[in-house]
Order: structure tokens, then sequence, then C-alpha cells
């Protein structure tokens, strides 16, 4: 008698059915009799009461008789003896004869938190034989039994992949993973992207999206796959907006493997604060997880996009003197000012400053420049008179700071770059009478060299 022993799918630890089979045939030239079908199933697993289909290639058969012992935690035992369920032979005899073959089909699962445990932990081995007996022992009691054919299951491991994205709608921008930057009333369009990429199919698939606390949801923006959706399908939400800062979920049912779905919703900026966070977590498995036991029976994955909405302005200083370095006559300095945040308005009482260092005052004989490498026709080079210093021919005076206020910068919008450049000369210290960074007239007293480090701005 020989035994084949398989199983459709891994095993899911959520209590999602596999279905097993077993089948045996007579491969002798003499009939069996007695037959029994004995499945042990591995720790952890139990068997679905009713669901054995019994399939015969030599007739109609009658339902055997279904004797269960052992435990979940240690692994049931099934027996279906068909004794008297196999066709009446010509002598009122029951028999399996030659190339005949019986086939048990039945479903079994992981029911509760320990036995999956049990499973985790257990050898996952399914063995099948068949008891029956030879002509000669016909009213014995299945006294030859097949060898044990061993199945080695293994668990289900679905996953889920998660990406979030943001954009901002207002000012036309791609879809970025990283940060987005927004002025006030701007609106920003997110998109979580979800795959399941597992080896088996993800259960009771949900997804948290926690909104920035200084947004608003933008009531009737929720998209699944391209079609719109009712506003409550985030729970808990908020009337009448439907999702809130704070956790939302969004239950999307089962993921099959290689499925995706795309989720857009769009909010609104009600406040500039700090950089806030978009966080998108999806959770996948049983609805009642086991919490801290072994196996993860619910598992998560997440990714975030920041919001800005303030400025986050980049400032740096060097040397771009004719010679390529400062002489004892001055030289020209260049101001870079970066914006990787939101719009910078200079409003009134806000300025550029930028003290001049000692020793040096700044040169209006020689024209100050500005650009940006954006359009930007309102930028003025000229600086407010000299703050706090003297006039450029006081020798030892206080060198005060230059200052661009909202007439010279009116704002710094987003990723742009403002680039200004000026002209110091010596003090009234020194002989001066071109413009600064050309070459000196004269050498400082007391000084060996003309090279001097860049002033420290």
């Amino acid at each position: 008698m020989v035994v084949e022993h398989s199983v459709d799918h891994k095993t899911d630890y959520c209590g999602d059915n596999s279905i097993f089979t077993v089948k045996t045939k007579n491969t002798s030239a003499i009939n069996s009799y007695n037959v029994k079908v004995v499945e042990k199933l591995p720790p952890g697993l139990t068997y679905t009461a009713g669901t054995a289909v019994h399939t015969y290639s030599c007739g109609a058969i009658l339902a055997p008789t279904e004797v269960i012992t052992g435990t979940v935690a240690t692994g049931l035992t099934i027996t279906w003896d068909f004794t008297n369920a196999l066709p009446v032979d010509a002598y009122g005899d029951r028999p399996m004869p030659e190339a005949c073959e019986l086939t048990v089909n039945f479903n079994a699962n992981i029911a509760i938190c320990t036995d999956a445990q049990a499973y985790s932990t257990g050898d996952k081995k399914a063995s099948a034989h068949v008891e029956f007996d030879p002509p000669c022992n016909l009213p014995g009691g299945s006294v030859i039994s097949s060898s044990d054919y061993n199945l080695y299951t293994s668990a289900a491991n679905p996953r889920v992949t998660i990406v979030k994205e943001g954009r901002n709608v207002t000012k036309g921008t791609a879809w970025t993973p990283g940060t987005v930057i927004a002025d006030l009333a701007d609106t920003i369009e997110w998109r979580v992207t979800l795959n399941s990429n597992g080896d088996y199919l993800a259960t009771d698939v949900r997804l948290q999206d926690a909104i920035p606390s200084n947004t608003t949801y933008v009531p009737g923006s929720t998209t699944l796959d391209g079609a719109a959706q009712l506003d409550n399908v985030w729970a808990p939400g908020t009337a009448p907006n439907g999702i809130a800062p704070g956790s939302n979920t969004f239950s999307l049912g089962d993921m099959a493997v290689s499925s995706t779905h795309t989720i857009i919703f769009s909010t609104t900026v009600a406040s500039c604060q700090t950089d806030r966070t978009n966080t998108a977590k999806v959770t996948w498995g049983c609805l009642t997880g086991c919490g801290g036991t072994t196996p993860a029976t619910e598992q998560s994955a997440q990714d975030d996009v920041s919001l800005r909405t303030i400025p986050y302005l980049a400032m740096t200083t060097s040397d771009i003197s004719t010679n390529g370095y400062f002489v004892t006559d001055g030289g020209k300095l260049r101001v870079v000012i970066t914006n990787y945040g939101a719009r910078a308005t200079i409003s009134a009482g806000d300025y550029l400053n930028v003290p001049l260092p000692t020793g040096f005052n700044y040169d209006s004989s020689c024209g100050p420049t500005i650009t940006s490498n954006q359009t930007h026709p309102t930028l003025n080079p000229l600086p407010l008179p000299i703050l706090g210093g003297s006039t450029n021919n006081a020798c030892g005076g206080a060198n005060g700071e230059l200052r661009w206020d909202n007439t010279g910068i009116d704002y710094i919008d987003t990723n742009e770059t403002i680039t200004l450049e000026f002209n110091l000369q010596a003090d009234g210290c020194y002989l001066d009478t071109t413009c600064a960074g050309h070459g000196p007239d004269a050498n400082a007293p007391n000084t060996g060299t003309e090279h001097i480090p860049i002033p420290n701005t």
C-alpha cells in the first residue's frame, strides 16, 4: 500500500485553512482489508471537523469511522477507518483490490495564539500511513502498516512594504519621499503605496496615517487605486473631516501576493511650525494579535515624509579677491544665502547683517552686486548706511556693520540662492586710494607680507 502526502500551501498563523491530502494505492496483486488511513498533524494545527472528503477510484463508498486522539499542543492524530465503508464484493467482503486508490482531503489550521507558539517551536512535521490486513487475516485488526510518509510543512511569510510620498499641489512640485516644503494655506497631497511581496496572502491589512499636527484634512480627497472613497473609511476620524491629526486607520482587507494598493489624500497647511512628520504605518496579520509571543502573528512596517513650513537658511562667506587673497589694502567678499525651507519674508525691522572685521571698512567706491538663481527683480545690492561705525578714513575707529533690509532683499524663496558681493578696504590707518581687491597702494606699516587671512565675518 503506497501513500502520497501533500498540503496545498504554507501554514498561516492567522487561521487560514490548509488543505491536506493523503492518497493510498494498492499496488499488490491481492486484496487489502480493514483499511485505515492515519494522519498525525504537526503540533499547533487543529483538525477542522467535518471537512474530510473521501474519494475512491473503484466505486462509491460510505463515510468511514473517524477517530481523533492526542492534543493540539503535541499533535493530533486522525484515523479514518474504511473497514465498513468500501464497496461489498461478490463474497460479501469490503476489500480494496489491486490498483484501487483511496484519497482523503481535509482542512487544518492554527486556531489560537498558544497553537501558533506550538507550531512555531515544533518540528512542523505531518506524517501519514495506512493500516490494513492481508486476506489471511480478514477478521483481524489491520495488522500491517505502511511506512510513515512524512511531510515537512513551513510557516507562511506574508509581507507588505510601504512607501510614503508627498507633494505640494499649490506649488506644483513633484512627488518626493523626503521633505515637502510648503507655505501657509498650501495644499499638500500624500500618497501611500502598499505592495504585498511575501510568499502568502497578507490578511487584514490596515493602514494608519498620522497627518502632521499643523495640517487639516481636505474632505472628500481620499482615493484608493484611483477610486474616490468616503471619508468614513478612516476610523476613528473626526466629523466632518473624516481624518484628523493623530492615528487614523483605513481597513483594506486581504492582499494577495504581488498585489498593490495606492492611497492618496490631501491636507492644507493650517500653521507654520518647525518640521512635522507624516507617518504612515501598515499592519497585517491576525486582527487579535498575540502580543509579544513568538511567532509574530501581527506584523507592521512604516514610512514617513517630513513637512517643512518655515524657512531654513544656510549662509556662507568666501574670499573672491582679485589676487585670490586679502591684502593689506583690502579685498572682496561673497555672501551666499540659500533657503532650504518655506519662503522667508524679510519684514520691516528684519535685516541681513554683516559685521565688518576689525581694520576694514565697506568700500563704496566699488559697486556691490546681488544675484539670484530665480527670477527676483526687486533685489537691490546697496546696503543701508553703516550702522555703529565711523567714516572709512577713521584710523582705529569702530568699523560697524553692513545691513540690507527689505528694500534690498524682500524675500528669499524656497530653493532660492542669493549671492551678494562687495568690497572691503583697509581703514584710515593705511594709505588707500583705489578700489579694494586690486592690489595695495602701499603696505601697512611693520608687515612682512601683503598676504593676510580672510577676515572673520
